[in-house]
């Protein structure tokens, strides 16, 4: 029987606090399985998720290290003489633990694959030895970076330091041609494959607020809904970006436009926007989004950084719902004629259009 090691940054197809490379790496798991794969897992996860038990039953075995914040810092700590200090991203999972665990199952097994999913295990590649050692490529880190005003003039280390982790590394899985193409671009001379995305599917998020009881709140007003994972810096500064420069104008010319902003962990800073501002609605996590997708006058993407296919916006789109995405946005999306595209400084305007077409 062909063999996997799956080594993971969070649980596939986790449940709690999660976001949408969960669901993605679940999807991953069950392909191994289906494919006739024996997959033994190790996961090095935050204690704010759990696993989803229907994919621990298709593993053959399923190794959890808990991981919190002391442990991501003694995790860059003891890869200190990788330079990981300035390249943090891909070592806050490589813990020693892990690296004993990982190295300790290939003395005892004989494994076709060892697979990498995530960046914050990619800097496992420089501790272990395999002939045939897979990365899922969730996003390319050094884009990310490149477009972050303060981290961006570490640009060419990242670059640099991602470029020689591709190199331990013997196929790349990328989530859009356009990272393929950025991969290619640092002379991988591995496989690069990109993978096809479903339907996305939405976990379950504990202490949720129920989809129905937002929804029976925009009757008799104009929505705009936003929603992403609020932890993630590039989804609660271009949210705010959008509240503060482009909200103004568009409730300027239609008072009854009201945003609510959907998603796991929104921070201080947004809850106090969201309390002085009647028509900003920050909801929190919800059951599922669909809903609130579907009943909206319109969903947004304002999103002016961060790299990798947006899911949200596929998750929208999949719904049957109508999304205006900044390019940044609609990154690795495919056209279609229910998702708008447009410059940020045009965003205000095209939504403005939009809702006098209703």
């Amino acid at each position: 029987m062909k063999k996997i090691l799956f080594v993971s940054a969070f649980h596939p197809g986790a449940n709690g606090k999660i976001g949408a490379g969960e669901a993605i790496c679940g999807d991953s798991l069950r392909r191994f399985v289906e494919q006739g794969y024996q997959v033994d897992v190790v996961v090095n996860s935050p204690t704010s998720q759990c696993e989803n038990e229907e994919l621990t039953k298709l593993c053959n075995s399923y190794n959890v290290i808990a991981a919190d914040k002391i442990s991501y810092f003694t995790s860059i700590i003891s890869n200190i003489e990788k330079m990981s200090f300035l390249a943090p991203w891909f070592y806050t999972r490589v813990s020693g633990k892990l690296i004993s665990i990982v190295n300790g199952m290939l003395e005892k097994n004989e494994y076709d694959i060892v697979w990498l999913d995530f960046p914050s295990v990619l800097g496992l590649a420089n501790h272990i030895k395999h002939k045939n050692i897979h990365y899922f490529a969730h996003d390319v880190v050094f884009q990310r970076i490149a477009r972050t005003h303060l981290k961006k003039m570490i640009f060419p280390f990242v670059r640099a330091h991602e470029t020689r982790l591709f190199s331990k590394v013997h196929a790349i899985v990328a989530m859009s041609e356009k990272d393929k193409q950025l991969i290619r671009e640092t002379n991988f001379q591995g496989d690069i494959s990109v993978v096809e995305l479903g339907k996305q599917r939405v976990g379950q998020v504990f202490n949720n607020t129920a989809i129905e009881d937002v929804v029976k709140l925009f009757e008799n007003k104009n929505n705009l809904v936003f929603f992403g994972n609020m932890q993630r810096s590039e989804n609660h500064w271009s949210i705010v970006w959008f509240i503060l420069f482009v909200f103004p104008q568009i409730i300027k010319k239609k008072k009854d436009v009201h945003l609510w902003v959907l998603g796991l962990a929104p921070r201080m800073t947004l809850r106090l926007l969201g309390a002085f501002r009647k028509n900003i609605h920050v909801v929190g996590p919800v059951s599922d989004p669909t809903l609130a997708f579907q009943k909206a006058e319109l969903n947004i993407a304002p999103l002016l950084y961060g790299a990798g296919v947006k899911i949200k916006v596929l998750q929208i789109l999949d719904a049957g719902a109508n999304v205006v995405a900044t390019p940044v946005g609609a990154e690795g999306v495919k056209n279609c004629d229910k998702l708008y595209v447009v410059d940020k400084k045009e965003f205000g305007s095209k939504i403005l259009e939009l809702l006098d077409a209703k």
